[in-house]
């Protein structure tokens, strides 16, 4: 097996964010590497980021086309080079890594050989309003809890995709799950759930990166709630044992409840969408009675 760990990227349409994330590559102590972009951008980007990682990445770049979907495109990077190479690190097209980012993350793949997983400290990602517990967990309720600030190394449930640096060996044909389209909201939970039955999953705070959140094709309000009810819908299907309709049922009207608090103190009508919409999938999906394939199709009309 080649000793060459692959960076791996998913873009669509954010060239300056996309150029910006490779430089800060291109400034990180790594050595012996594979970068591979998969790219579902419009014709001129595509162009465009073909050129650049031409440029930045010359012969260790590989540029792939790929139609829209971020399960998808991270499928078509793990087809492109399981069983050649030893890690995987994804990465999204619109972070700034620490320098360090490699070598503190490879030491931990070395020296803890159980470790199949690792999610790195987002060291900009805004605080909750309220203290959180269990981060780093997925809920019965199915909601997946971020990292915010935790300390040192912690075994989780989950670490957020965009920085997810995987051991290849410990993931044996696991794949992200394609129903989850478009920005395939809750896709990274859903995948760590998984390859947790196989190896452990740690998140660290030995380094970190920076996310900023490029709003391109970032989905409209309606979406993103029927999105990421979906996935709870999709993680009660598919993980019974952990994950239950009355509890996600009860967290979804408390995420209305909270949304409609939010709406009188800033006065920002997203937050009406956000607490009608929530009550609109309820509705919708008979209480998640409703089959897959309906939900799906309506999220796809949006």
């Amino acid at each position: 097996m080649d000793t060459k760990i692959v960076i791996g990227i998913c873009t669509r349409n954010r060239p300056v964010s996309l150029k910006l994330t490779l430089q800060s590559i291109k400034k990180a102590k790594v050595e012996n590497f594979q970068i591979i972009i998969c790219d579902s951008s419009d014709g001129d980007i595509f162009d465009l980021n073909k050129q650049v990682i031409y440029e930045m990445f010359k012969g260790s770049g590989i540029h792939l086309k790929s139609p829209p979907g971020l399960a998808l495109q991270r499928n078509k990077i793990l087809e492109k080079i399981r069983e050649k190479f030893e890690y995987i690190y994804f990465l999204d097209d619109d972070v700034e890594i620490d320098e360090d980012y490699y070598d503190k993350l490879n030491n931990i793949f070395r020296s803890q050989k159980d470790i199949g997983i690792i999610g790195a400290k987002i060291r900009n990602i805004p605080s909750p309003l309220f203290p959180l517990r269990k981060q780093g967990k997925v809920l019965k309720s199915g909601k997946c809890v971020g990292i915010y600030n935790l300390k040192g190394d912690n075994y989780v449930d989950w670490t957020p995709g965009l920085s997810l640096s995987i051991r290849l060996s410990s993931i044996t044909n696991l794949h992200f799950d394609e129903r989850r389209k478009g920005n395939s909201i809750g896709e990274d939970a859903d995948f760590c759930l998984k390859a947790g039955k196989q190896t452990k999953i740690l998140w660290t705070d030995k380094t970190s990166l920076k996310h900023h959140v490029d709003p391109i094709g970032r989905d409209h309000v309606k979406k993103y709630v029927y999105a990421s009810n979906y996935h709870r819908y999709l993680l009660k299907v598919d993980f019974p044992d952990k994950v239950n309709r009355i509890n996600i049922i009860a967290s979804n009207l408390g995420d209305t409840l909270v949304s409609f608090v939010l709406l009188f103190i800033r006065k920002d009508k997203k937050y009406y969408h956000i607490a009608i919409n929530h009550i609109s999938f309820l509705f919708f999906s008979y209480l998640y009675f409703r089959n897959l394939g309906a939900i799906s199709d309506r999220i796809d009309k949006m």
